[in-house]
């Protein structure tokens, strides 16, 4: 019996030490880099899917920051490159009846300006500062001229998800229940196997997508851990947006051995217009004095705050939005008019 209970501990093992190396020898094959080999062993390497239909990956090598400047392509021209970050609201939202972005959409207002979009829904500040890195090791990318940071809507995913960059704000997470306890424990071993393994990383992407798909929710490693009153607590959101500022204060620095000017965007939401809702006041008081903080680190750092726009009556909102953040076709074009106004060109040419 123990013999057998060996046999099957070992031929687990090697099945798993097969498989991982199966999936990163794969994997190479699109990031080109031997560093896949060193995820979980080298605690600068990260790994994150960028598109799992695409086989698209980023591999974030963290020591980018120690850096005194990036070496990437020179520009052959006197074309304006800018690169977008954020989550759905500056990428493609309302599908439906629309084809392009904000971000995109600069392209049209300016024969100079060439944009690459890198926002993707349903992402937060970890993704993008994950994908802002990665491109930015990218030998063969142009070097960017202007990052626009628009990350806002998503930033509490953190508080559900997991703290995926700064693991140690979540230490500071209140789990008052026996039962979120639990599902916190479960949480925890997941995040501690997709520290080390990217077979379970692709593993959980397939099937929470599949649990999705059937309107079951992936608890095991993308519960809710402590928000079941519907609403995150003031000292949730100060976790959540001290997340965004670690990240946000990050992504500067690479602008910086970039040698890009960077803008921090707040979007217009339709439940802006409401003045009354309480927790979205709440949530923007406590993130807005972050970024204020933020702007006083680094003050030549350049803050458009649409959120703070006058877009006029509610006809007019309603025809801006396809539901509560989501932009229309003619959103995405009145959104790209305030950020290319507010866009210093001055300092490029």
């Amino acid at each position: 019996m123990l013999k057998k209970t060996i046999f099957y501990i070992l031929f687990f093992l090697i099945s798993f030490i097969f498989l991982e190396f199966f999936t990163r020898t794969i994997i190479l094959l699109n990031v080109k880099n031997f560093d896949i080999y060193f995820y979980g062993f080298k605690k600068n390497i990260d790994f994150q899917i960028r598109s799992l239909k695409k086989f698209d990956f980023n591999l974030i090598d963290n020591d980018i920051l120690k850096l005194v400047e990036l070496k990437s392509n020179k520009k052959t021209s006197n074309n304006i490159h800018v690169w977008a970050y954020g989550g759905s609201t500056s990428d493609v939202g309302c599908r439906k009846e629309n084809k392009n972005s904000w971000p995109k959409n600069l392209e049209k207002l300016d024969k100079n300006i060439r944009v690459k979009n890198f926002a993707k829904s349903g992402t937060n500040s970890d993704f993008a500062l994950n994908s802002l890195i990665s491109t930015s090791n990218e030998k063969k990318q142009i070097k960017p001229d202007i990052i626009l940071w628009a990350n806002y809507v998503n930033e509490t995913d953190v508080l559900s998800l997991g703290f995926k960059r700064n693991k140690f704000l979540e230490k500071n997470l209140n789990i008052n229940s026996d039962k979120n306890k639990f599902f916190y424990n479960l949480h925890a071993i997941s995040l501690t196997l997709k520290n080390y393994s990217i077979s379970f990383i692709i593993l959980e992407r397939v099937l929470s997508r599949i649990l999705q798909e059937l309107q079951i929710d992936p608890f095991f490693f993308s519960s809710n851990i402590t928000n079941t009153k519907g609403y995150f607590t003031e000292n949730e959101l100060e976790l959540a947006s001290e997340n965004y500022k670690i990240n946000t204060l990050e992504a500067i620095k690479v602008s910086k051995l970039l040698n890009a000017d960077f803008y921090i965007i707040t979007l217009f939401a339709k439940y802006d217009y409401d003045k009354n809702n309480k927790n979205q006041n709440i949530k923007k008081s406590i993130f807005f004095k972050k970024i204020d903080e933020i702007t006083k680190v680094y003050p030549r750092i350049d803050w458009i705050n649409l959120k703070e726009h006058n877009f006029g009556s509610r006809d007019i909102i309603d025809e801006l939005f396809c539901d509560n953040i989501h932009l229309t076709e003619l959103g995405n074009i009145e959104i790209s008019k305030l950020v290319y106004e507010k866009l210093s060109f001055n300092s490029i040419n």
